[in-house]
Parts: structure tokens; C-alpha cells; sequence
């Protein structure tokens, strides 16, 4: 039952994915690259993670701030797009100066470990602030923790 369930509702986020939404089409990259519910399937996930980009940048270019954010994940995570950290921060900070929360947590992160940004404990407090979530406090000591900052 519970692989039936997998199946129903991965065949669900590929009819979205086909019909242009860029984030079934990211989830969907996602669940390849994982192997969740399907085998692992890294062609596959790029397909997908390329497919969403695309939609992105087209929102992005618009000033669509969730997409900016996205397109900033994407950069940073290689998924879609090749490797650019300096790219990830612009599209972080448009979203962020927009009040994109993710953004604005990921710009402070940046700024707080001095990765492709002068290291800025004020500004990396100040988007955290910005962002005024206590709930994402402690991702900061897991992200420092796996990047070294």
C-alpha cells in the first residue's frame, strides 16, 4: 500500500512537473537525486532540476522574489545549473532585499562564514534578523558545522 501511495503521488508531481510548475519540477529532480520512491537516478534528477531552473529564471527575471531564491539555491547546490556561489548570492540578496525569509537566512549565512561575501558578523545579523525567525537559529550551528564557518 505504502509503495502504491509513492507511486500515485510521484505520477501526481510529474503531471505538474509536465505542465511547467517549477517547483514539481525541482521536487521531482529532487526525488531522482535521492532515490525516493524511485530508483536513483541522477540523469534523470538534472533533467528535472534543469526543466526548473528554466521556470525559475523566467519568474526570477520578473522579480519574482521565490524565484530568485530558488534560482539562488539552485546555483549554490550545482542542481540544474553549473556551480556559481557568487551567482547563488545575487539572486539570494534580490530575493532577500525583496523579504524573502529563506533568502534572507541564506545571505546571512554568507555573510557569517565569509564565503564569497567579505566575512560581516553585522550584516549576517542583520538579514538574520530581517528574516526574524528564532526557529531557524539552530540551522545556523548545523550549517556551520558541515561548511566550517
Amino acid at each position: 500500500m505504502q509503495t502504491t501511495n509513492k507511486a500515485t503521488k510521484i505520477a501526481e508531481l510529474r503531471a505538474k512537473a509536465d505542465k511547467g510548475d517549477a517547483a514539481a519540477q525541482w521536487r521531482l529532480g529532487r526525488i531522482y537525486d535521492w532515490g525516493q520512491g524511485v530508483d536513483n537516478d541522477r540523469a534523470e534528477a538534472v533533467k528535472w532540476y534543469s526543466k526548473a531552473v528554466a521556470s525559475y529564471r523566467k519568474a526570477a527575471e520578473q522579480g519574482d522574489a521565490d524565484a530568485e531564491r530558488a534560482l539562488g539555491d539552485a546555483y549554490y547546490t550545482a542542481n540544474g545549473v553549473a556551480a556559481n556561489v557568487t551567482e547563488a548570492v545575487n539572486w539570494w540578496r534580490k530575493a532577500a532585499e525583496q523579504g524573502n525569509a529563506d533568502a534572507q537566512f541564506e545571505l546571512g549565512l554568507m555573510y557569517h562564514s565569509g564565503e564569497e561575501v567579505d566575512k560581516d558578523e553585522a550584516k549576517a545579523l542583520m538579514w538574520g534578523a530581517r528574516q526574524n525567525s528564532s526557529v531557524r537559529l539552530p540551522a545556523l550551528g548545523n550549517h556551520c558545522w558541515q561548511r566550517g564557518c
